[in-house]
């Protein structure tokens, strides 16, 4: 769940229709009536989109999917279903910027096609986009056959959670992934120990007690503790407590003495574990399965917690014939429960993962009820007497548009825990701790150069808007391996702005770029030398007269011929003009001061169109596209030095028009 930043407005589906470029002139089918004359490269088109459909419906391989997929929109980009199955792969990936620029495309060659419509606004949705996401909602209803799935059902409840997240308040905390637990598998349900530095959670990762995956290529799922003191995370290695077949922490008392779990699956089993110290650690032994009131062998039951002073008991389950998990509880007295009633009796919605707060008087839930801003989000609700207030959704505070569906605190309530599958993660599910560490303690404002100056092994960046001082989630940054032309790091940005580069190979020559859709894009050229460094990165918004120098465009000596190791950069620009799509640009090509300057101004206007030729041919239309040489005449340095004449051997491009 990513709560996506809006500060430059993306295209509206109307917006899309009225756009002039190419995708308005009518959908052309990969057909011999549209390519009489095209016989063979129809053929190889066809067969390049088979395989590119094989490899993302049937493999899952989206990146080869892309690949071919963009042989076939060289040939044809004016067809809908093709636009349409780009975005797709792109939004399959997380990336949803540019799957928001392809179904536009399509809407505009298409503009009532349902599926098209229907993921056009899911993607709007998932990137906080509340109106477009409302307006193609709508429209998707309007037009709705009767057939198609989603059901007009459906798109309606999707339509309040919009209007819900449009009231959502801006977030202020810092949110972080917590990457020293999180895995390629779903982490989720992490609580605190009270008295000690050890964080329980729940994983299905493979582990030593699930080796094989199920038919399905799950793992079980198994309980963890993470020493914050130490860094460490270990399963619980206890049979009773990790038996064979699936087992989850659901939460640990206020005083710390016992912690609750769950064991099997649909119809699994609730009971409570005591802790022990061993070796200065608290480590859950035994367990006592909770009375029938809770453990029924008819209906279902999941995750639930005591109340602070453990008269109560609280938990998600099924009851008779519900088709919704709601919260029941039972309550005590002595050695009697009585029998578990639900707390929300006419709620039609889910309700998983109940979680007290310290005093007991807040009970807090994931839902997916029509309140939530998309998919389960983090309620709360206050108890007065015997009742209980109506559901308050907390907001970006801690939820977005994907999936958060559990919820802890530690004992001051201040840090907060959250799983969550929203993009930018290491895994599926990742925890998230929360804290009111506002955004603007972190680093003041060097720019990328900052970075290469500091020549470091291990980056931790935050990319902020320049003007706003916010963070900007879903930047992607490419760094790549010029001398042997190999993508290194393809990563996205999370909620926070933030990137952690890890590992990252010292004294090689390395490129970098950095691409968000309304940004100006970023060249960097840089080796990486020493230890560690954090940073923040200001992004600017795209501007006229904008300049970028592209420092990862090569060319062979004295020659127009682009190097291959230049690919990654020229792609990562083609993808930039392909999600700014009102954007034109001037390519300028110069050079040094060497030689004679009628050669210079004729190799720097060869330079430049080069590239514009390889822009155009992948795609942008030639209207967008302007190139000129300037040969020695704009130096950037002095060209008494060779440091200087290398820095004014350079290609850039300037915005000449942003609408």
């Amino acid at each position: 769940m990513k709560p996506f930043i809006s500060i430059i407005q993306c295209l509206t589906f109307i917006l899309c229709l009225l756009s002039q470029n190419v995708f308005s002139q009518g959908d052309k089918a990969f057909d011999k009536v549209n390519f009489p004359n095209q016989k063979h490269e129809l053929k190889v088109a066809l067969r390049h989109l088979n395989i590119a459909d094989n490899f993302r419906e049937n493999y899952h391989q989206f990146d080869s999917a892309l690949l071919y997929y963009y042989k076939v929109d060289k040939f044809n980009h004016q067809n809908a279903l093709l636009q349409y199955k780009i975005g797709l792969t792109f939004y399959l990936q997380d990336e949803l910027d540019s799957a928001d620029i392809r179904l536009c495309n399509s809407l505009a060659i298409d503009k009532d096609n349902l599926k098209t419509l229907f993921l056009a606004g899911k993607v709007a949705h998932l990137q906080s986009k509340w109106d477009k996401a409302l307006e193609l909602y709508t429209k998707y209803n309007q037009l709705y056959d009767g057939v198609t799935s989603p059901s007009k059902t459906k798109v309606t409840d999707l339509i309040s959670q919009v209007n819900a997240g449009k009231k959502a308040t801006i977030n202020q905390f810092h949110i972080e992934n917590i990457k020293e637990i999180n895995s390629a598998a779903n982490d989720f349900q992490a609580h605190l120990h009270p008295n000690s530095p050890q964080i329980f959670f729940s994983s299905d990762r493979k582990s030593e007690n699930s080796v094989s995956p199920d038919i399905n290529g799950d793992y079980y799922t198994n309980i963890y503790n993470f020493n914050i003191d130490s860094n460490h995370v270990e399963i619980i290695r206890d049979h009773i407590i990790n038996p064979e077949g699936n087992s989850s922490v659901t939460s640990i008392s206020k005083s710390g003495k016992t912690m609750v779990m769950y064991q099997g699956a649909l119809q699994g089993v609730v009971s409570y574990s005591r802790f022990e110290e061993i070796n200065h650690q608290k480590i859950p032994k035994g367990k006592t399965k909770l009375p029938n009131q809770i453990n029924s062998f008819f209906y279902q039951q999941g995750s639930g917690t005591f109340t602070p002073d453990g008269k109560e008991f609280y938990f998600s389950g099924k009851r008779k014939k519900e088709d919704f998990s709601t919260i029941y509880v039972a309550k005590r007295s002595g050695k009697k429960w009585t029998k578990a009633s639900p707390i929300f009796p006419n709620d039609q919605s889910n309700h998983l993962n109940p979680y007290f707060s310290t005093n007991g008087d807040t009970l807090f839930y994931a839902s997916n009820s029509k309140a939530s801003m998309g998919g389960y989000d983090i309620f709360y609700s206050i108890k007065n007497g015997s009742k209980w207030s109506e559901k308050v959704n907390l907001g970006t505070v801690v939820n977005s548009p994907f999936d958060e569906i559990s919820y802890s605190s530690n004992t001051n309530g201040d840090v907060l825990f959250v799983a969550s599958n929203r993009p930018g993660g290491v895994g599926n599910y990742d925890l998230y701790k929360i804290s009111k560490e506002l955004i603007t303690a972190q680093l003041e404002d060097p720019v990328l150069d900052e970075i290469i100056a500091t020549n470091v092994k291990k980056v931790a960046l935050t990319i902020i808007d320049t003007e706003t001082k916010l963070p900007i989630p879903g930047t992607r940054l490419q760094l790549y391996n010029n001398e042997e032309n190999i993508l290194l790091r393809n990563t996205i940005s999370d909620q926070n702005g933030d990137i952690v580069l890890v590992d990252l190979p010292s004294n090689v020559e390395l490129g970098g770029n950095i691409l968000k859709k309304g940004y100006e894009f970023y060249s960097r050229n840089f080796t990486i030398k020493n230890d560690t460094s954090s940073i923040v990165i200001k992004l600017n918004p795209i501007a006229v007269d904008q300049k970028v120098t592209l420092q990862n465009v090569f060319f062979d000596h004295n020659s127009s011929v682009i190097k291959d190791n230049s690919m990654s950069e020229l792609n990562a620009l083609l993808n930039f003009l392909l999600i700014n799509d009102k954007v034109n640009i001037l390519i300028e090509g110069h050079t040094d001061n060497v030689g004679d300057e009628d050669y210079n101004i004729n190799l720097s206007n060869t330079r430049a169109n080069a590239i514009l030729r390889y822009l155009n041919q992948s795609g942008i239309p030639e209207y967008r596209l302007q190139s000129k040489g300037y040969g020695s005449s704009l130096p950037v340095a002095d060209n008494t030095s060779e440091k200087g004449k290398a820095l004014n051997r350079r290609t850039e491009f300037k915005i000449i028009k942003t609408n």
